[in-house]
Formats: C-alpha cells, sequence, structure tokens
C-alpha cells in the first residue's frame, strides 16, 4: 500500500482494457471511488506501557497529498503511454470526527480516580471535566490552550501514567496545525450545494487530476477533490456517540452531508482493520446507525431523567453500508430494513463475491431477505452497488482482474448488471 498510487491506478486501467478487448466489458469508461481511511492514532495514549507509541505514523493529510499526486501521476502517465485513461477517479475523504476537535478541546483517559473538584477550584470548571465514554472508561477533557502552570497543577492530581498523557495533551492543545472538524471538513465541502447530476459530475471530473502538491496553498480550492466521506467504525468511528461534544461533531458532518448532497460509504462488516473492543463492534458497526437514521430510536435522557425526543432528523443522510454485513443474515436483515425504510441508503458486496459461487449467495440473501415481496425486492436491488475493495481484496484474489471478470462472467444476476454497476452508484455518488 505504500506504493505509488499512480502505478496502481495503471494496473487496474490494464485489467479494465483487457476486460474490454475480451468483451465481456461494454463500459468505455469506468468511474472509481478510492475510500480513504484514517487511521489516526487519537487514542493511542490510553495504552500507556505499549512498547511503540512514539513510532512516527502518517496521519490523513499525508495520505490525501499522495492519493491526489497519485491521480494526477496516473493521467500524465496514461498520456505518456499514449493511453486514453480510462478511470476516472472521484475519491472519499477519511474522517473519524473523534480524531480532531470540535473547538479546541482534548482528552486523556484515565487509570486512577482523583480530586476533580479541587483541581476544578485551582484552574475552573469551564477548562477542565471529568467525561465518560463508552461503558466504564473515565476521561479528562480540557479546553482551549494549556499552560505550563495547568500543566504541572493537573500532574499533582495524576499517577506516573496519566501524567505522561497530560505530556501529550499539552503538546497537541498547543500545536499551531491543528485543524477542528469543521475546518477540515469546510477545506474539501464548504462549496458544495444541492446541484444536478450532471453538475455534480462535471465538477468533480474537472478537478481530477489538478492538484498542485500543495495542502496548505492559501490560493487552492480544494473543493470537488472528493466525492464524499469514508468512515471506518473498527477505528473508533462512532455514528452516534453518547457524549455530547463527540455527538455534536458527526451531527455536524451529517447535517452538511444532506444541505450539501454529500454521500457516505461506512463500513459495515465485522472483519477489517479492528483497534476498538469487541464489546463496540456491533453497536459502532451496525445498530448505532439507525439512532443516526431514526430519530424515534435515539430518546435520551435529560437531567431529570426523562426521556424526550431527540430534535434533530438526519433520515435523508445518503450512506452506503459497504460489505452488507458479510452477507450474515442477522447483519444483512439489519441493513435491508433501513434500506426499505429509508430512502437513501445502499449497500454493496465489496470484498464478498471473489468465486461464481458468491454471487449464488448474494442471489439466496436476497430471496431469503425480501421473502416473496416483490416490490421490496425490486428497492432492495435498486440500492446494491458493485463494489471490489481493492487493493485489500488482493487478500482473495489474485488481480483486479479475476475480481471483475467473476462479476462479468457469473450466470446471476444477468439483468442487474449494469443496475449494480452502473444506475445505482449514478444514484449514490449524483442523484
Amino acid at each position: 500500500m505504500e506504493n505509488n498510487l499512480g502505478d496502481f491506478l495503471m494496473l487496474m486501467q490494464k485489467d479494465i482494457i483487457k476486460l474490454q478487448e475480451e468483451d465481456k466489458m461494454k463500459n468505455k469508461k469506468v468511474l472509481i471511488t478510492p475510500l480513504m481511511m484514517d487511521f489516526g492514532n487519537k487514542w493511542l495514549n490510553d495504552f500507556p506501557y505499549i512498547n511503540y507509541k512514539r513510532l512516527s505514523t502518517k496521519p490523513i493529510t499525508d495520505q490525501v497529498i499522495d492519493l491526489l499526486n497519485g491521480i494526477r501521476e496516473y493521467i500524465k502517465k496514461s498520456k505518456a503511454e499514449k493511453i486514453k485513461p480510462v478511470l476516472e477517479i472521484f475519491p472519499f475523504l477519511g474522517v473519524n470526527t473523534q480524531n480532531y476537535p470540535l473547538h479546541d478541546e482534548g482528552i486523556i483517559r484515565l487509570r486512577k480516580r482523583f480530586d476533580i473538584k479541587g483541581l476544578q477550584a485551582k484552574i475552573g470548571s469551564n477548562k477542565i471535566k471529568l467525561i465518560k465514554l463508552g461503558l466504564k472508561e473515565k476521561y479528562l477533557r480540557f479546553h482551549g490552550k494549556m499552560n505550563e502552570r495547568e500543566k504541572s497543577t493537573i500532574c499533582q492530581y495524576l499517577n506516573k501514567a496519566d501524567k505522561d498523557q497530560i505530556e501529550t495533551l499539552y503538546d497537541e492543545l498547543n500545536s499551531n496545525s491543528r485543524n477542528t472538524i469543521k475546518v477540515l471538513l469546510d477545506k474539501y465541502f464548504k462549496d458544495f450545494k444541492i446541484e444536478s447530476k450532471n453538475e455534480r459530475y462535471k465538477k468533480l471530473y474537472n478537478k481530477m487530476g489538478e492538484f498542485n502538491g500543495n495542502l496548505d496553498d492559501k490560493k487552492e480550492d480544494y473543493n470537488y477533490f472528493f466525492a464524499g466521506i469514508k468512515v471506518y467504525p473498527p477505528l473508533g468511528f462512532n455514528p452516534w456517540p453518547d457524549d455530547p461534544i463527540e455527538l455534536e461533531k458527526v451531527k455536524y458532518m451529517y447535517d452538511m452531508c444532506i444541505k450539501k448532497n454529500i454521500p457516505i460509504t461506512s463500513h459495515c462488516s465485522t472483519g477489517g482493520f479492528q483497534v476498538i473492543e469487541n464489546k463496540y463492534m456491533k453497536k459502532y458497526v451496525y445498530y448505532n446507525w439507525a439512532k443516526v437514521l431514526d430519530k424515534e430510536k435515539r430518546d435520551k435522557k435529560d437531567n431529570g431523567n426523562k426521556k424526550h425526543k431527540e430534535n434533530d432528523n438526519f433520515e435523508k443522510l445518503k450512506i452506503n453500508l459497504a460489505h452488507f454485513g458479510s452477507f450474515k443474515y442477522k447483519y444483512a436483515k439489519f441493513i435491508f430494513e433501513l434500506i426499505i425504510k429509508h430512502e437513501n441508503v445502499y449497500t454493496d458486496f465489496s470484498y464478498q463475491c471473489f468465486k461464481p459461487e458468491d454471487y449464488k449467495r448474494l442471489f439466496d440473501l436476497i430471496e431469503k431477505l425480501t421473502a416473496g415481496d416483490d416490490k421490496a425486492k425490486n428497492k432492495l436491488l435498486s440500492r446494491i452497488n458493485f463494489g471490489s475493495d481493492f487493493m485489500i481484496n488482493l487478500l482473495m484474489t489474485d488481480s483486479y482482474y479475476k475480481y471483475l471478470n467473476v462479476f462479468f462472467t457469473t450466470n446471476y444476476f444477468i439483468a442487474e448488471k449494469e443496475l449494480f454497476s452502473k444506475m445505482n452508484p449514478e444514484n449514490f455518488l449524483f442523484k
């Protein structure tokens, strides 16, 4: 994955051209959506005794530069080889809201209890709070810049492991390069608006390969370099957090996506790159999406312990719940029910169909879910996208060509192939 992304795009193009020459792929052009993943190490300090916690990491900004440079290089290399570019590349920006502050706050996880009221009396309750995230974990949240006196005062209350975290938090809060979630999203999506499918497509197409190599150029317009947003719950993204500040971040993102017609793709299977504890997986990966889309499912307690309905309405959020729950009936049924109830929920079968018999599994799953209901079946079929998960799928298949070839030659879904690979993705991306 650390190889030149432009070379990977050239490899994909050669496989597609081979399928076209064999008359298996009728499309003259192929639109792909590389999905970025935010591997930020925000929670590394939760584990003070890990041996290699100081290893250098690759922030999402460096990944953005690599990807956008790769797209530019792909176009240059295609022209140099006198090949008309086959690929149209509209990537999705990887975002984990937990890796960015809402305003200027930062948090660390605590290991031992201490006198929070005494600490607040010295620093101020408006600057420091004790919060609870997840089931049991206690966190210390600090607002604003932290000075040396405040750092020294806090350290007097903490044990050695937590003192180490304060040093890291101090550096984080005082960093000049720190972006808030709003600054990050506005940088790439501020100028998006509700527009026709053709207008959205043209704007994304015209930006393809136009990156100048600098993400800090004040004169550069970074809008329309990305077609959507990719979130990855197993890395810690929670679709509907309990903490009010974390919740405010995802609300901001969902609201922006609805107002500007920006699609979101979320990993939605039990596999993948997991760093969260097992007890959170089903909630983050699956069930909290129901809270996002169905406001009646997110009743919460107020200070008087009385339940009231959440006012925010995100039922029109356009989201692709990828991998179709790994074709496991329980999780596929959850996704299916969201699709039936909401107009903008999609799924895909990326990383699922490596062999011809895998499409038989998909066919049987659809039959079981819809149980003879033609209306429900047609609706489900209209929300399923083809997906490859390249280059991760090379763990299970020899090549991009082989993975595509299985799809184009399967005897299942003869009438639906254009639906899965053209019409549904077009609606998800642009409608």
